[in-house]
């Protein structure tokens, strides 16, 4: 008898983790339009898109922005990789760890797809060690279509607070930096680091992935 009890007790704590890990690796906070435009100084001439500037949308308006909104960590509750690990090919950007937004993490488009407007990904730049965030990336999706990378606002600050790039795909370094990197995503074997490499976007983290993080945890659990 005390056998089973704690036997349905087990089963009753998986299944209380489960529901709460499946809540930590999705969000209803989804983007939403708004009425001021996406960009600033850098923003594509035509088509401009407004995003709604929250939990699941980075601001697309320059480095004070930007850092300010990853300063709240808001990303952090997003789809993302289990921890910091060395730099995937052909990204040059180190040791990094990979946060995908609702729109990324549940993209599931063909290879010469577009991405939804909205759609973000955080890259965490860490130090060497793997213990301290040095920098980030950021990108963003700010129209239904990418036009060669410029609409995708792009920002990148790496270690010693120096901004790469901070601007829109179609001028300057976000161009011959980000664009020049990510439009290759997914065209060949050696610009594929997950499953959905494409539309300027390299890594996607799938919820699976943020739910096999606590596979061992799950699978430790045992009946006694």
């Amino acid at each position: 008898m005390n056998q089973e009890i704690t036997k349905n007790r087990t089963w009753c704590c998986i299944g209380l983790m489960t529901i709460a890990v499946a809540a930590a690796c999705s969000s209803d906070d989804e983007p939403a339009p708004a009425s001021s435009p996406v960009g600033a100084a850098g923003a594509p001439a035509t088509g401009v898109t407004t995003l709604q500037v929250n939990a699941q949308t980075p601001p697309v308006t320059g480095k004070d922005d930007i850092e300010a909104w990853l300063a709240k960590g808001d990303y952090k509750e997003w789809t993302c990789e289990k921890e910091p690990h060395n730099a995937k090919s052909p990204s040059p950007h180190g040791v990094n760890r990979v946060c995908s937004n609702l729109l990324v993490a549940q993209y599931k488009g063909q290879l010469a797809d577009e991405r939804p407007i909205g759609s973000a990904s955080v890259k965490e730049i860490w130090d060497a060690a793997g213990e301290v965030i040095e920098g980030y990336a950021v990108e963003v999706k700010t129209q239904a279509t990418s036009s060669g990378g410029a609409s995708w606002y792009w920002y990148d600050r790496v270690a010693g607070n120096n901004v790469v790039a901070d601007g829109f795909g179609d001028t300057g370094s976000a161009k011959s930096i980000c664009v020049g990197c990510h439009i290759a995503s997914g065209t060949d074997a050696e610009h594929i680091t997950s499953e959905y490499s494409r539309d300027y976007i390299y890594t996607q983290v799938t919820q699976l992935e943020c739910l096999n993080k606590y596979r061992n945890l799950l699978l430790g659990l045992r009946v006694t």
